[in-house]
């Protein structure tokens, strides 16, 4: 199992980049720290504040990203494991 910044996904990276801007260091030297590229960060930066129109169609569907499927997983693993018991098990 991984242990510290490498078992944070970049999205969770590129947020705490976002909070800590400014008054923290620098965008380059807080990537540097996450062990993310800089280049990552803006297009991270763009698609929120401009998300593409499969990413509306998605969220209007209610379609889940690979990334908030991990998140949501990992932050209630309880709730995970009761549904997928419920639906597997005869």
């Amino acid at each position: 199992m991984k242990g510290g910044m490498e078992a944070v996904p970049a999205d969770k990276k590129f947020a705490i980049i976002q909070e800590m801007a400014g008054c923290h260091g620098s965008i380059l030297q807080l990537c540097e720290m996450a062990g993310v590229s800089r280049s990552g960060y803006y297009k991270w930066v763009k698609r929120q504040e401009r998300p593409s129109q499969k990413q509306v169609e998605d969220e209007r569907r209610g379609v889940l990203s690979r990334t908030k499927r991990h998140l949501w997983v990992s932050e209630s693993p309880s709730l995970a494991e009761a549904e997928i018991q419920a639906k597997y098990q005869p």
